[in-house]
């Protein structure tokens, strides 16, 4: 009937912005040629530098972003702010992003390193944010890529938090082996969160959690190695030892005092660490810390 296929909306975006089938992109990008007309461009923009897989991906339309990934000639792409699609590829769900992206990232491997390298020549800055980004989503696929990379480790996101700390957080799938590489990087354990918490402090706190996922004491001994401030207090004046007693962890108990720490402090509630913990359980931490 003679349309202009690759028409452009008023803020740019071309039919390809909206498709939602795989056999209908075919058409618009290759299939209308049959019929004498062009393709629709894959790399067109918008008028904020989005191509249709940039859009596809930051409205979590991840069945149409992988068909565009699958057909990308390159994965290097940057809008018009710096954001590429590494970036949009961070802030996807672990589980969506497993499915859907991580195959085609190992598959097309060439494309995924330079993608990577792309990113680190264009902003150390950009990309050590996106390496926060990723430890926030648990996306250790991207994570683990990033750690070979010359970031800022002690990047923070909004919160306050670095990878590190992004990382003690782990509902799920907590990635031991990758904290202990990070901490083998240049980071600075005693960075707090908006909640005032360091690595020792995120680590002891949500120890109830990351403990049947392969966390142990170990790890806590490591972050004291590096110098972290065993006593120091989070926004409501607990200190390490106040989390360990209230979860009545007598092996983070012991690893804590016997590295110094001071069972002397009391939180924001007058409390002492001791305090924390269940009655029977208090009783017997009151003997020890007072003989």
């Amino acid at each position: 009937l003679g349309a202009k296929v690759d028409e452009c909306t008023n803020d740019q975006s071309t039919a390809l912005f909206y498709v939602y089938d795989e056999e209908l992109f075919d058409f618009l990008t290759k299939g209308v040629q049959e019929h004498g007309f062009s393709g629709i461009d894959v790399n067109h923009r918008d008028f904020e530098g989005n191509t249709a897989l940039h859009r596809c991906l930051r409205h979590f339309n991840s069945y149409m972003a992988r068909v565009m990934l699958l057909r990308a000639d390159s994965f290097v792409s940057f809008n018009e702010k710096g954001e590429s699609l590494l970036a949009c590829l961070a802030r996807v769900d672990l589980s969506i992003f497993d499915i859907y992206f991580k195959p085609v990232l190992l598959e097309q491997e060439e494309k995924t390193r330079l993608m990577f390298e792309a990113e680190l020549e264009k902003s150390k800055e950009r990309a050590s944010q996106i390496f926060v980004e990723a430890c926030v989503f648990l996306n250790l696929f991207i994570v683990e890529r990033m750690l070979a990379m010359e970031l800022d480790f002690n990047a923070q996101g909004y919160n306050g938090k670095t990878g590190l700390l992004a990382l003690m957080e782990a509902y799920e799938n907590f990635p031991a082996k990758l904290v202990l590489q990070l901490l083998d990087k240049p980071v600075d354990v005693n960075i707090r969160d908006i909640d005032g918490r360091n690595a020792l402090l995120m680590l002891v706190f949500k120890f109830p959690t990351l403990k049947p996922q392969g966390a142990n004491v170990e790890l806590a001994r490591k972050i004291i190695e590096l110098g972290v401030d065993i006593d120091q207090a989070d926004n409501e004046g607990n200190t390490a030892l106040h989390y360990a007693c209230k979860i009545a962890d007598f092996d983070m108990i012991e690893a804590l005092v016997k590295k110094g720490a001071d069972f002397r402090i009391r939180n924001k509630g007058g409390l002492l660490c001791y305090k924390m913990a269940s009655l029977g359980v208090e009783q017997i931490l009151a003997t020890l810390f007072t003989t």
